[in-house]
């Protein structure tokens, strides 16, 4: 059992009558090219695809400066500062240091390592060598001639294939034997060094970096020569890659020895100290400088993160892969967890653009982002887009009709059309219901619907001979404030307001179970399923309400079925009801997504023990705080790949499944 309690964004529940949702357990679910390229200038990165946790002083560190980790058998985490040695179990730290622990005769934990024992080796800036095992320490320093240790600036540990443990210091190499170090540089054809790194690879070779650069293979050693001048030459970490190239960080960048090769190669772009190297269990390179942050080496591109953008400091002095993969950063100013996540907030160019209502798929694969301004996220890239006649009109949402018009509603301007005939604009002087659009929906006859903050408006016509109806309280409207517009297979609307749900048939409000069912909801987004057949036959489907606060509904064969948190439903706020390829529901709500098939959905409509299967995706396990839109269409999208994208108070929420 791992102690290292992490948190993840995916819950489980299965849910049924005999297992209420509050008793309910949730289960944790836990073209290549020629050279490396490091482009320090490229725009930088907030780990993708990851969420992040920061530790300061005030969270439980002693100092703020983290210099190592390692993990021992027992699950806990162990991070080495400059005030001391911290046990972590994920929630508490535990500290020791020379006040509460004699052995340690420093506070500045510089190196760590885990021997295939379970022993923690410590290695301190003054203090010499320190081994914890069976709740016990046991240290070695100079100040005990008998230990052998030649200096206490202990900078690297490592065990050999053959069980050896080897410490480099400020003054010399040494190597553990029995129960005190002996000293090998200066002798045996090993130069005098002064040690920063060492590295036990695979092949049963311990590559020693600090003054110069030596491989050891049993009795012999092989010095190498870096690029550059020897000044710039001193090396900081040492790491072999899974592919075989070995890695050596000096002062002044990072040099590569591909197998095969006789000569190291300098990575062009990268001119720091490279004080950490990490090959983490998805492939990635990570490189750790002093001054210029991280760099993420995947392939032969290096993508570059620094802060304040994703790092609490440029000086970063170690990195870790746990057991359960969250990746740890260790900084001049701060400890960083990085966990893997499909979530991901997807920045907009100025802070001020991330406040928005309203995502949108293009039928090109393409994104349009309602925002302060409106975007278009087209192969990755955002770019503020300004329509043409729309200069200066703070638009809400977007539509594509099939004729190929893109229809844009506004906050205060009506609606445009945008077509192959030019740009035509409808306000309430033309009949439309108010200037303020909240959603907009194509009939089967090519007409369009356009739900406003005060009723819901039908634009028909040519564009030169437009006719606009438009529906209020007067009319049968159940409310005038609208959220939600559908148009299903029969060519009957689904109208959801503030205050209840209309339904429009052949021109006319009917009442319904549905409508008598959700006379009092807010209804803020409304989906018609997959399973109906077309207009010329049967229908069979059915057509779901997502309301503000009083969870889920099913409308089909005239009965209307709830589902709530009581069912397995992660909140009863629904903003927006997604069907991808699969048939599952992605629907969002203020905490965040929740994932289920609609088989199970349908399944538990007709018996309420059929157990309901969830997944949640928790806005929590994202940096800052967030917070999803709705109640504005669209409010969430599903591109042809499967990624799901819904709109948030920092930017589009993207979700890679």
């Amino acid at each position: 059992m791992l102690r290292v309690l992490c948190s993840r964004f995916v819950r489980v529940a299965l849910i049924s009558n005999s297992l209420p949702c509050r008793g309910a357990r949730l289960l944790v679910l836990c073209a290549t090219l020629l050279a490396v390229v490091v482009c320090p200038l490229a725009a930088q990165r907030d780990f993708a695809g990851y969420t992040r946790h920061l530790w300061l002083a005030p969270d439980g560190l002693p100092e703020q400066t983290v210099q190592a980790f390692a993990q021992t058998r027992d699950g806990f985490l162990w991070i080495g500062t400059t005030g001391g040695l911290l046990r972590f179990d994920g929630a508490h730290f535990t500290l020791f240091d020379r006040q509460n622990t004699p052995a340690l005769l420093e506070n500045s934990i510089f190196t760590l390592t885990v021997a295939r024992d379970g022993a923690l080796w410590i290695g301190t800036e003054g203090g010499g060598v320190t081994r914890y095992f069976d709740g016990r320490f046991r240290t070695w320093s100079t100040h005990d001639g008998r230990d052998g240790l030649s200096n206490d600036f202990v900078r690297s540990i490592a065990q050999a294939t053959d069980g050896t443990i080897w410490a480099g210091t400020d003054n010399g190499l040494l190597r553990l034997d029995g129960d005190r170090f002996v000293r090998v540089d200066g002798a045996g054809g090993i130069p005098q060094l002064a040690v920063h790194a060492v590295f036990a690879d695979s092949n049963g070779d311990l590559w020693v970096g600090g003054s110069q650069l030596l491989r050891i293979r049993g009795a012999s050693a092989r010095a190498y020569t870096l690029p550059g001048v020897a000044s710039q030459n001193r090396v900081k970490s040492i790491l072999r890659t899974r592919d075989g190239t070995l890695w050596v960080g000096t002062v002044s960048g990072l040099d590569r020895l591909e197998p095969g090769d006789v000569a190291f190669q300098r990575i062009a772009g990268l001119n720091g100290t490279v004080r950490t190297l990490r090959q983490t269990a998805d492939g990635i390179l990570w490189i750790g400088t002093i001054g210029q942050g991280v760099y993420m080496l995947r392939g032969r591109a290096a993508e570059p993160t620094a802060a304040p953008l994703g790092l609490p400091s440029n000086t970063v002095l170690n990195f870790f892969e746990d057991s359960e993969r969250n990746f740890w950063i260790g900084t001049q100013n701060g400890m960083l967890r990085l966990a893997r996540t499909p979530l991901s907030i997807v920045p907009l160019p100025q802070p001020n653009d991330s406040d928005f209502g309203t995502v949108y798929l293009d039928r090109d694969g393409s994104l349009w982002v309602g925002s302060t301004d409106l975007f278009h996220v087209r192969g990755g890239v955002v770019r503020r887009e300004v329509l043409p006649g729309l200069a200066g009109i703070h638009v809400r949402n977007v539509f594509r009709a099939r004729d190929g018009a893109l229809w844009v509603g506004t906050d205060g301007d009506g609606i445009f059309r945008l077509g192959s005939a030019g740009t035509a604009h409808f306000t309430t002087r033309q009949g439309l219901a108010n200037n303020f659009i909240r959603a907009i929906a194509e009939d089967h006859d090519g007409s369009i619907w356009v739900a406003c903050d005060e009723g819901v408006s039908h634009i028909a016509g040519a564009a030169d001979r437009t006719h606009i109806t438009s529906y209020r309280m007067r009319d049968g409207l159940a409310y005038f404030s609208t959220r939600a517009l559908l148009v299903d297979g029969q060519d009957d609307v689904w109208i959801g307001t503030d205050s209840g749900l209309s339904h429009l048939h052949r021109g006319a409000f009917v009442a319904d179970a549905a409508t008598r069912a959700l006379a009092q909801d807010k209804i803020w987004a409304i989906h018609e399923d997959t399973s109906g057949e077309d207009r010329s036959g049967e229908d069979t489907s059915g057509i779901w309400f997502g309301t503000r606060n009083n969870g889920l509904f099913r409308y089909r064969d005239g009965r209307m079925t709830r589902f709530t948190t009581a069912d397995g439903l992660a909140s009863n706020a629904i903003y927006q009801i997604l069907e991808d390829a699969s048939g599952r529901f992605w629907m969002s709500g203020p905490g965040g997504v929740s994932l289920f098939r609609r088989g199970d959905l349908d399944a538990r409509a007709v018996s309420p023990q059929h157990p309901l299967a969830v997944t949640f995706f928790s806005l929590a396990e994202l940096s800052g705080s967030v917070e999803i839109y709705g109640g504005t269409q669209s409010s969430g999208a599903i591109t042809p790949e499967g990624e799901v994208w819904f709109p948030t108070n920092r930017g589009p929420l993207h979700i890679v499944p």
